[in-house]
């Protein structure tokens, strides 16, 4: 089964979006670790849990980029 480049671009696409998203949720759950003022360090963890749950759904959009794709109905 072969996959189109525009399709595989969209899901490489997503898939840095989902790097990106992942990168942010560990930066903010480092700051909130350094930072004295619990209400902006819960604020924080709550973003992050926002990032990694907003990076999973993408990633469940997405499905997998690479490996095998037999069986994806989206993929034609």
């Amino acid at each position: 089964m072969v996959m189109s480049v525009s399709r595989l671009s969209g899901y490489v696409q997503m898939s840095k979006q989902s790097e990106h998203l992942r990168d942010q949720a560990r930066r903010a759950e480092r700051l909130a670790l350094t930072i004295s003022d619990r209400e902006a360090s819960v604020k924080l963890t709550d973003l992050s849990k926002q990032y990694d749950a907003d990076a999973d759904r993408l990633e469940k959009i997405a499905g997998p980029v690479s490996g095998t794709t037999r069986g994806d109905p989206r993929i034609r």
